[in-house]
């Protein structure tokens, strides 16, 4: 198991295309970006829903996420990169990864959890995708 440290080391080293030839080691990366998270508590419930207007709080790692996410690596594994958004509860990457994925009805409850409806306006990138149904 490769640590955070050794992560950002290989990040700040090596640019994103050459890490993205390594499934694996993007997955890892993506992980090791939301371990960076806020308090769980702030981003679930107590019956481990999404807490409402919690899509709103600030990642440390943002940047990089939003950078996978919104890369070709996310094409490998986007059912990985899902499942680890959503036990991190990053929020923003569940209602996109499950758009991408033909999972309106579950992003669109997520959606409703979080309480904003502008996650799924045609201002968002996946948002056209709500509209498209």
């Amino acid at each position: 198991e490769l640590h955070t440290s050794s992560l950002s080391f290989l990040c700040r080293h090596h640019t994103l295309h050459q890490i993205s030839r390594n499934q694996t080691l993007t997955e890892l990366w993506f992980e090791a970006a939301l371990k960076k998270s806020p308090p769980v508590d702030s981003l679930f419930t107590a019956d481990k829903k999404p807490r409402i207007s919690s899509h709103q709080i600030e990642w440390p790692e943002a940047p990089v996420l939003e950078r996978i996410l919104h890369s070709s690596l996310c094409r490998y594994s986007p059912k990985t990169l899902l499942r680890l958004c959503e036990q991190h509860g990053y929020w923003r990457g569940c209602v996109e990864l499950m758009c991408r994925l033909g999972r309106r009805h579950c992003a669109v409850e997520v959606v409703v959890q979080l309480g904003d409806i502008q996650l799924v306006q045609c201002t968002q990138e996946w948002g056209m995708r709500f509209v498209a149904v």
